[in-house]
């Protein structure tokens, strides 16, 4: 068995081993920026000894190979890895560093290989994890330690949600409230949406244009796209709050300090709500100038102030609409062209797809209910991503959604044909932080989950297994520690305790979130086995 994380697809192991304390690496230098971490990454794990003979890394460009595709053969004289592109080759190197156990703790005088062949590409193109940082706010170093993580795990974008009801996350010089005001709110909500506790601390975050740079370079530097969000119509509590002139009755009101959803988001019916959003797309655009995807969300929008609003009903008049619903589509309708016409391609929450939407947005499918009407879509050519919250919602305490779940469960709907299953453009996990306060909860929520959603994206159905991934899971957390990420062990990520599954599933239910989340606070492996 490989102990590497996601498992590669096609490989044939050689009882011969050989070890090195010394190695060169030989490459074309238009590949060098996929390999140099590499290279890195053996100097800092291996006391390099200069009089040895060296041991040959030859990377080789084949052109016969898929884009994302790799081969490794290791032989006792030299490791030979094939790509056609830089990415090809990255995957490859992300392979040979769990091989080598580069990511552990301490220097060695020598490292070893099993030879060995290895032929690999991902059952899925697109494969993401999405954090949410309005809610709570995790800051410049943690994402990209996160980023770091899901790079070694072969993921290839990350979704990144910077707007909603409770905050906007992003310094735009051009919108100077956006950080004054839109960043912060006087209090937040804890424990439980039924009772009356606050956290009475004003909460105040906002990325400056300069570090959004330089994470966007770190990760594009690891070959992952960065997929910015900035929801709407609804969730925009923060944006109006900002700027008043956005709300249908031009009321001023406060961001948001407690969860769920509100009315109280952007008026789809003056033409200065359309200027200043799409001044905002454009922004947003040119910020993340080289990611494909822009995400506009398009999610649970309450229309309770469009239905009192005089210009509300007007348009819908005017444009000879039925109700408040269809100004939502046709308020999508010009978000999505606009962005669009921006050489972006736009992705949507599945319940802001209809069926007069643009056929190129591209839908994420987000819920555990099945929508007969949106499989229907899938089914008849809408491109789609699979990330419904019963399985890749990391939030959910283990207990109700424990690794076994995320890990096993097949990647399908009922009453999807084997059309729609074709026109899942790949899989995305997803961690929203309402009640997640901490960076350490945040880890120990994501991990081991964000392991099993990898192999979900890269290894094919035919390769799942449980009990073989829990074995290697085992030696990945040696990693987890050498990166120093708070985790949750195996046993409670499986939740075989029927007691305590039964009590934290009641607190969810509840919404009693002290209680839920108490487990985790103290998941961090190393701490447990003391």
């Amino acid at each position: 068995m490989l102990s590497v994380i996601p498992m590669v697809n096609d490989y044939k192991l050689d009882e011969k081993q050989v070890s090195f304390d010394n190695f060169r690496l030989d490459y074309e230098p238009k590949f060098k920026e996929a390999i140099i971490q590499f290279e890195n990454e053996l100097k800092q794990k291996l006391n390099v000894n200069e009089n040895s003979k060296f041991y040959l890394f030859k990377f080789i460009k084949d052109s016969k190979l898929k884009r994302q595709q790799y081969k490794i053969e290791v032989t006792t004289s030299n490791t030979t890895i094939y790509a056609k592109t830089k990415e090809g080759f990255y995957y490859a190197t992300r392979t040979l560093i769990q091989l080598l156990s580069l990511k552990t703790a301490g220097k060695i005088d020598n490292l070893t290989l099993n030879c060995l062949t290895i032929n690999d590409s991902p059952r899925f193109l697109f494969r993401s994890f999405m954090v949410d940082e309005v809610r709570h706010f995790f800051g410049k170093d943690e994402i990209k330690r996160i980023i770091d993580l899901m790079a070694d795990l072969k993921f290839n974008y990350f979704h990144w949600h910077l707007s909603d009801d409770q905050g906007f996350r992003i310094n735009f010089k051009e919108f100077d409230k956006l950080k004054s005001v839109a960043s912060t709110r006087k209090r937040t909500k804890i424990n439980s949406l039924t009772n009356d506790d606050y956290d009475e601390h004003e909460y105040s975050y906002c990325y400056e244009i300069e570090d959004i740079k330089e994470i966007i370079q770190y990760a594009k530097d690891r070959y992952i796209e960065i997929i910015p969000e900035i929801d709407m119509p609804g969730h925009t509590t923060a944006l109006v709050a900002a700027y008043n002139e956005l709300h249908c009755l031009h009321k001023q009101i406060d961001v948001e300090t407690k969860f769920g959803v509100f009315s109280e988001i952007v008026c789809p019916s003056k033409d200065s709500t359309y200027e200043f959003l799409k001044k905002l797309l454009k922004a947003l655009c040119d910020l993340f100038k080289d990611s494909k995807y822009i995400h506009i969300g398009g999610d649970e929008v309450d229309t309770a102030n469009w239905k009192q609003c005089p210009d509300c009903n007007k348009k819908i008049q005017k444009l000879h609409l039925d109700d408040a619903k269809q100004l939502q589509q046709y308020f999508m309708k010009e978000m999505v062209s606009y962005v669009q016409s921006l050489n972006k391609k736009v992705i949507c929450w599945h319940d802001g797809v209809y069926d007069s939407s643009d056929k190129n947005v591209i839908m994420q499918y987000w819920t555990w209910q099945l929508e007969k009407d949106k499989i229907e879509y899938m089914n008849n050519g809408r491109t789609t991503i699979y990330s419904p919250c019963s399985q890749f919602y990391f939030n959910d305490p283990y207990a109700e959604l424990p690794l076994k779940t995320t890990y096993t469960k097949k990647i399908s709907f009922e009453g999807l044909t084997r059309t729609g299953l074709s026109n899942i453009l790949g899989v995305e996990g997803c961690i929203w932080t309402e009640w997640i306060d901490s960076n350490e909860l945040l880890e120990t929520l994501i991990l081991p989950r964000l392991e099993a959603l990898a192999e979900k994206a890269w290894t094919k159905q035919k390769n799942i297994n449980l009990k073989d991934f829990l074995k290697r899971l085992d030696n990945h957390y040696l990693t987890l520690d050498y990166l120093n990420m708070a985790y949750t062990p195996t046993k409670i990520a499986l939740s075989s305790n029927k007691k305590k599954r039964e009590l934290i599933s009641k607190a969810f239910r509840d919404n009693d979130k002290k209680v839920e989340f108490k487990l985790y606070l103290k998941a961090k492996r190393k701490l447990l086995k003391k």
